[in-house]
Formats: C-alpha cells, sequence, structure tokens
C-alpha cells in the first residue's frame, strides 16, 4: 500500500514533464505556459501614491525635527517646542485631508 502512494506522485511527475519544470519566467517547451514577469503588472496606479508618499515624508522630518529639539531641551519638550511641534503636524494632517 505504501508503495502505490508513492508511485502515485511519481506517476504525476513521469506523465506532466513539462508542469514540473515550468515556472513563470521559463515557460514549457509547448508554449503552454506564457512567461510572466514585471511587464504584466499594471503601472498606471503609482501615480495615486504620491500624495501618501509626501505626507509619511513630511511626518519622518516632523519626528526628525522632534527628537532634535527633544535633545536639545534635554529630554523633555519645552511647551513652546511642543506647541511648534504640534502646528506643523497639524498642517500636514489638514493638507493630507484635502
Amino acid at each position: 500500500m505504501k508503495s502505490l502512494l508513492f508511485l502515485v506522485p511519481l506517476a504525476a511527475l513521469i506523465l506532466a514533464p513539462d508542469a514540473a519544470v515550468a515556472t513563470p519566467f521559463a515557460p514549457s517547451i509547448e508554449g503552454g505556459m506564457q512567461a510572466r514577469g514585471l511587464d504584466t503588472i499594471p503601472r498606471g496606479d503609482l501615480a495615486t501614491y504620491k500624495p501618501g508618499l509626501e505626507r509619511v515624508h513630511a511626518l519622518l522630518e516632523l519626528r526628525k525635527e522632534g527628537l532634535r529639539l527633544q535633545a536639545e531641551d534635554g529630554g523633555t519638550l519645552t511647551p513652546q517646542h511642543r506647541a511648534y511641534l504640534q502646528a506643523k503636524l497639524d498642517a500636514i494632517q489638514k493638507r493630507g485631508t484635502n
């Protein structure tokens, strides 16, 4: 019985060699499977991510500035620096909702 279970996958590989070696970048010899690569990925929607990326970059820059100010203030932000950073954060968030 165990030898019969071993023969089933072996028979599948013998009977369908093209399926065993065909990959997206190495299609079968018979051409039944077309090569798929990066050219098949639609690229039209990439421009829609630009506003989101700008917001992320602005937030990262704000974080860097906040960490720099915190270090200058001895580990705790002064109320003036906290208000300044909050105003910048509010402006970034307001731009993101438009």
